[in-house]
């Protein structure tokens, strides 16, 4: 009985003396620093949209034409927006879109087309394109006519209100004209 009291004074001794006092000298942030988890405490990475976005349209009119436009995320490309918050930072990535344009008069195909932003741009105004991502692509079925299909696109910059709207004027021969309506900052 000695012998068992004595082994069990001595297992509480022993557990008793492994309370943690070593790690007390260190702040949180260096104990989560320490234990390697820093990265997924401090860093939030989201990505807008999460996996892949597709968006049809196929549009048959009475004068002839009929218009297919498919609006993508591009999953290799994104725009960056960071913010930080006490210890936390904070990544969103928006994905840039991609716009397809295909439209055939009386089935013969007048144009087979991807929009993207260096269309869009004419090498002004850096600053908004560089973090500009396509919004929309869409069929304006009021001005289009006999010779003329006409899409109405903008790009915007996300978790802001700046924004540009878009003509794209597609003639009867294939010809494409893009027309910037107006930059908006709301």
């Amino acid at each position: 009985m000695k012998l068992l009291s004595s082994l069990l004074l001595m297992l509480i001794l022993i557990f008793a003396s492994c309370d943690g006092k070593d790690r007390s000298r260190y702040t949180h942030q260096e104990k989560l620093e320490k234990s390697k988890l820093t990265g997924s405490f401090f860093e939030q990475v989201h990505y807008l949209p999460q996996g892949f976005t597709e968006v049809v349209t196929d549009t048959i009119l009475s004068n002839g034409y009929h218009i297919k436009l498919k609006v993508y995320s591009d999953m290799n490309t994104s725009v960056l927006k960071e913010f930080k918050t006490d210890t936390i930072t904070y990544k969103r990535y928006f994905r840039a879109f991609k716009g397809e344009v295909i439209i055939t008069l009386n089935n013969e195909e007048i144009i087979n087309k991807t929009l993207e932003k260096i269309q869009f741009s004419n090498n002004t105004d850096a600053d908004f394109w560089k973090d500009a991502v396509l919004g929309n692509v869409s069929l304006n079925y009021e001005r289009s006519n006999d010779d003329e299909v006409f899409l109405n696109a903008f790009y915007r910059i996300p978790e802001t209100n700046h924004y540009k709207d878009f003509n794209i004027v597609i003639a009867s021969n294939g010809k494409i004209r893009i027309e910037e309506l107006s930059a908006h900052v709301l």
